[in-house]
């Protein structure tokens, strides 16, 4: 039985009260449910995005240099230590990427350090080293036998003036072996640790380091050095692997260190891809979808490549890592005038302006032009020629006018075809579309 308003006395277990509405009564308000937000990010950890970018900065590092300068140093060290060379040596040679809050609890107060400048920016290099290790290469420099201290201690100011003398001495060797001032002693501490030296840093930059720990042995003793850098010293040291490859080789153990780093790069990459710039047209999107084998395409900006005398630009890797740019003789060799490093494919003068006022569904996409250009197959290089590469090296590209073209878009190919002559004006003839 239900409760209603004509027969009060009845009544509905079940039921609930009801009350009769009134013209003023507003109808409850009922409260919507939020959507649930997704949060699941905020369990994840946090990096910073300076933090990543420092991390990739620090993944690329010259080990073969760190090598070659602590090989240049060796024979001055061997003297001053006088040790053996059967009896000195590096160990083992680690590197690690911590935060410089780690590694500032991770060191101690024992320690001797000193900050070198690398480079023209003099970016910091920190070094640190154990005091008792510190204190043994002192001894065995003042004729000892390089025992350790029997208790842990600070190296004293006879110690630390000592060691100054041997950094300098090592930088002297390493400068003369990179053939510029690259690295420079600026202080000398023998008591701070890198905790100290943290303090005084930029805040606003990442606080990640890489470390590169050094395990040295002379006679008995065995010792080891950190060299703490950051990416601003990392990048330095990159600049200066960069020119000392560069540089003529003279030295036979700069030569040695050439040709072992060029057989590691050839195992990611034995050769490189070389091709003349023919032309190049402009092409709609449309005229680009519907081309097909037959069709024929007039080169509307040719470089003199064909012409004895003939000025042209040669890209070396795929896309274009590397442009020479010279002047080809008869048999199609390109004398060197030029070099320039990761070019842009398209100028910028080049494209297209976009008018933002226009509504979107208004533009004809079809329409939208880009830049094809022509290139010429040449031979593949090794990393080897391409290192020896300067300005007036002759360039063997075995290649010839009437070799296959590839047709490029921003670098990518979209067809192949053949030169060929439209009444007197330079045309590729497609011989094998798109897919």
């Amino acid at each position: 039985m239900s409760q209603t308003l004509d027969d009060p006395f009845a009544f509905d277990l079940f039921a609930q009260p009801i009350v009769e509405p009134t013209e003023d009564a507003a109808p409850p308000a009922v409260a919507e449910a939020s959507p649930r937000e997704r949060r699941w990010h905020d369990a994840l950890p946090k990096l910073a995005k300076a933090d990543v970018e420092a991390g990739r900065e620090l993944g690329v590092v010259p080990t073969w240099l760190f090598g070659a300068m602590f090989r240049a140093a060796a024979p001055r060290l061997l003297t001053i230590l006088r040790t053996p060379p059967e009896l000195f040596g590096m160990t083992s040679f680690g590197l690690a990427e911590v935060s410089a809050d780690e590694l500032a609890r991770a060191t101690e107060d024992r320690r001797f350090c000193a900050t070198l400048g690398i480079g023209k920016d003099n970016a910091a290099l920190f070094l640190q080293a154990d005091a008792g290790f510190a204190a043994a290469l002192v001894e065995r420099m003042l004729g000892g036998s390089g025992t350790p201290p029997d208790s842990p201690r600070q190296v004293s100011s006879a110690e630390a003036a000592a060691l100054e003398f041997l950094l300098l001495a090592m930088a002297w060797d390493i400068n003369a072996f990179l053939g510029e001032p690259a690295l420079r002693l600026t202080s000398c501490a023998r008591w701070l640790s890198f905790g100290h030296f943290q303090s005084t840093s930029d805040a606003a930059q990442s606080q990640r380091r890489l470390v590169a720990t050094v395990s040295l042995k002379f006679a008995d003793v065995i010792g080891f050095a950190e060299f703490i850098l950051d990416a601003p010293a990392l990048a330095a040291c990159r600049r200066l692997a960069g020119r000392t490859m560069e540089r003529p080789v003279e030295d036979p153990a700069l030569a040695v260190i050439r040709q072992k780093r060029l057989a590691d790069l050839a195992k990611i990459q034995p050769a490189l891809p070389v091709a003349v710039i023919v032309g190049e047209a402009e092409a709609a999107y449309s005229e680009l979808q519907a081309i097909e084998i037959g069709d024929c395409v007039i080169l509307e900006a040719i470089q003199s490549v064909f012409q004895p005398g003939g000025v042209g630009s040669v890209v070396i890797g795929d896309p274009g890592h590397l442009t020479l740019f010279g002047e080809f003789d008869d048999a199609l060799r390109l004398v060197v005038q030029d070099l320039l490093a990761s070019p842009p494919l398209i100028e910028e003068d080049s494209a297209m302006p976009v008018d933002n006022s226009a509504p979107a569904a208004s533009v004809a996409l079809d329409d939208l032009t880009v830049t094809v250009r022509v290139e010429l197959s040449a031979r593949r290089m090794r990393l080897e020629e391409v290192a020896q590469l300067r300005v007036g090296h002759v360039l063997e590209l075995g290649c010839a006018p009437t070799d296959p073209v590839t047709l490029t878009v921003d670098g990518r190919p979209i067809a192949r075809g053949e030169l060929v002559d439209i009444e007197g004006r330079l045309g590729v003839r497609i011989t094998q579309g798109r897919g």
